[in-house]
């Protein structure tokens, strides 16, 4: 039984170690050849690309995790808005956003519409 067992690992190790030694060799193929590098990849001009950005505001009024999710609920509906990170104690709100799609006063009108008075960003 246990000739068995220690055959079977060889067949596998043996199997994997083939395959591996395979994939090798197509990668070195791929990479030696230009046309395959290049022929993947697509051209992005730097005005495509996000702009992420990490704001942090004092709101004033914030008192529990209803008002916590009323400012989420806001800021989600916002292009370009990623996440809110809010601290109900510090009355903090960090904002992840990307900033070619939204800005600053956006974000600040936003808490607001929601009944929060934004203060200056940290």
């Amino acid at each position: 039984m246990k000739n068995k067992a220690i055959f079977t690992k060889f067949l596998v190790i043996l199997f994997l170690t083939s395959n591996l030694s395979s994939m090798g060799e197509k990668l070195t193929a791929e990479s030696s050849n230009p046309e395959s590098r290049s022929s993947n990849k697509q051209s992005v001009s730097s005005s495509e690309l996000p702009t992420i950005k990490k704001e942090t505001f004092f709101v004033e009024g914030i008192s529990c995790g209803s008002c916590s999710n009323s400012i989420e609920t806001n800021l989600k509906n916002l292009k370009g808005f990623i996440s809110a990170d809010i601290n109900i104690e510090t009355g903090k709100v960090s904002c992840t956003y990307d900033s070619s799609k939204l800005n600053i006063s956006t974000i600040k009108s936003e808490i607001d519409k929601a009944g929060f008075t934004v203060n200056t960003p940290i």
